[in-house]
């Protein structure tokens, strides 16, 4: 930044098996988080969060759907592959 490098002490962690905590706690001034754009997307284009230290980016993520190989797949499954190839573009860092 601005002021150069500076070195910073960090104490205390924060766990949890799914990011909503996660990025609760970092919209409330609580820390640095390290999520992919597609959770905090949003939160960097409000200002709510801001990215430091782009270096340490995440690897993009792969989503694949798994599913016996049939002539005819039954309703439910697709209607779900159809729901993800329509909503994965829509979401914010899912390029």
């Amino acid at each position: 930044g601005i002021l150069g490098d500076r070195e910073v002490k960090v104490t205390g962690r924060m766990q949890a098996n799914i990011a909503a905590p996660i990025r609760m706690a970092a919209t409330e001034g609580l820390g640095l988080v390290m999520l992919p754009k597609f959770i905090v997307g949003r939160d960097i284009e409000k200002g709510r969060l801001q990215t430091v230290l782009e270096q340490y980016s995440i690897s993009p993520l792969e989503i694949h759907a798994v599913y016996p190989h049939r002539k005819y797949l039954s309703a439910k499954v697709r209607e779900f592959l159809d729901f993800l190839q329509n909503w994965m573009p829509n979401r914010v860092g899912m390029d």
